[in-house]
């Protein structure tokens, strides 16, 4: 499952932005891995790539911010948006009922 998700940097080198992300001081960023022995199955962290920029950031220069409050697409972050957008649409009818 987990190489569905892989993307190729070059050879040997990955990431998985659609599966690993945090807010960070640097942006939105993903781990990138070097896929020891290119078979897919052990991955070593070797840094942090903005997915916007593509710019690669040291292990160390990110590491402090990689926390679960960071991540992003989190499934409570997404039930959060969800929730938010359910009391944007209550708020919006309710203007607009009061209009009419």
């Amino acid at each position: 499952m987990l190489k569905s998700f892989k993307e190729l940097i070059v050879d040997g080198i990955c990431w998985f932005p659609r599966l690993m992300r945090w807010q960070t001081s640097k942006g939105e960023v993903a781990p990138v891995f070097s896929d020891y022995r290119n078979e897919g199955y052990e991955y070593r962290l070797v840094a942090y790539r903005n997915l916007v920029t593509k710019e690669q950031y040291s292990v160390e220069s990110v590491q402090e911010e990689i926390k679960a409050e960071n991540r992003v697409g989190t499934l409570e972050q997404m039930d959060k948006y969800i929730l938010n957008i359910k009391k944007a649409i209550g708020c919006y009818k309710k203007d607009n009922k009061q209009m009419r």
